[in-house]
């Protein structure tokens, strides 16, 4: 077992090699929804970052971050909503930890009307910029479809600049691109045309980009275990890296490359990146700045009446109620992060 981690994570990656030095921060968001059986819906959010505060018993009166709750995040103001703030103090015996110092926190609740709808209480910024409009923005509903039955729908998209391929393609650096190369190596030439090559990176792209920030299980947090337990690690990452290779080979080629020979390609050029990270690979070029992408680790949670019929998110198996995304807020980049859950209650006798 590896007893150290790298210095980046960059060194973890054949193909996932973005500047994380730049990207990774200790920044947090947990939205809470709960929608109750009248249609009325209860909207918590808890923000984290690290304190601007000077803390001269931790850090001998040094600033512990330029990444705090007003440069990362747009607070909501107004009547409607509760709000609080705090510093939490870092855990005992963990001072020198990595992430660990003083911590602000901003709590803020609202309760909203059957139907009504609500944007950009959720909105990060880009923490490089002092007091920029957000990069990342959000719209959330709860509404009654049927009889009992009660939707709920929020959308989170991307506002920052250089949005979509064009922004993920200069932080990938052309990681992406050697990999279509070594792809285009695998398919029968005559696939292998520059307009179908171009159209294959951009899709191998947006699904490595969802494959590491999310929806759904981000490889980005498990960036820890990957490098102190490769060997329990490695499995699922190969699947991971199957799952995306195949789907931008359908994507870009549909039935013109038979599903078997697909499949048989996607097979070849996961197992040789998932070779590249076992043995590991250069640093790559040095750290740059993130371009205007925020780095926040998002939790949603929404807690619905009755039992859950329909999710794109993960219920959980014993409320059978509660559903949870987990996420990075670069994960709109590739496209709207749309989260939606509905619910059934059974009708009185």
């Amino acid at each position: 077992m590896r007893n150290s981690v790298p210095s980046t994570p960059r060194r973890m990656f054949a193909l996932l090699l973005l500047a994380f030095g730049a990207l990774t921060g200790c920044s947090s968001a947990v939205v809470t929804t709960e929608v109750r059986e009248d249609g009325t819906w209860k909207r918590t959010l808890r923000l984290r970052a690290p304190s601007a505060q000077r803390d001269g018993d931790s850090t001998g009166g040094i600033l512990l971050s330029g990444e705090t709750l007003d440069s990362a995040f747009v607070l909501v103001r107004g009547s409607e909503w509760k709000t609080t703030r705090s510093v939490e103090k870092e855990a005992p015996g963990v001072q020198n930890a990595p992430g660990n110092g003083p911590m602000e926190v901003f709590t803020a609740e609202r309760i909203l009307r059957p139907g009504e709808a609500i944007d950009h209480d959720v909105a990060v910024r880009n923490p490089e910029v002092q007091k920029a409009d957000p990069v990342v923005v959000n719209t959330a509903q709860v509404r009654q479809i049927a009889p009992g039955r009660y939707e709920y729908r929020e959308v989170l998209r991307w506002k920052g600049p250089g949005r979509d391929a064009t922004q993920m393609e200069k932080l990938t650096a052309g990681e992406v691109q050697r990999a279509v190369q070594e792809l285009k190596a695998l398919l029968p030439p005559a696939l292998a045309t520059e307009k179908t090559v171009k159209r294959l990176g951009a899709n191998l792209m947006r699904e490595v980009w969802q494959l590491m920030f999310g929806p759904h299980d981000p490889l980005v947090a498990d960036l820890w275990k990957l490098a102190m337990f490769p060997d329990m690690t490695m499995p699922d990452l190969l699947r991971g890296f199957y799952r995306v290779f195949d789907r931008a080979l359908a994507q870009t080629f549909g039935s013109t490359l038979p599903a078997a020979q697909r499949r048989a390609i996607a097979r070849k050029f996961a197992q040789d990146q998932t070779a590249k990270v076992q043995r590991g690979v250069p640093p790559g070029p040095s750290e740059r700045s993130s371009g205007g992408v925020a780095f926040v680790a998002m939790t949603y949670r929404v807690r619905m009446p009755g039992r859950v019929i329909a999710t794109n998110g993960q219920i959980d198996p014993i409320t059978e109620n509660e559903v949870y995304w987990t996420f990075f807020s670069p994960a709109p980049m590739a496209g709207d992060v749309e989260l939606r859950a509905v619910s059934q209650v059974p009708a009185r006798r």
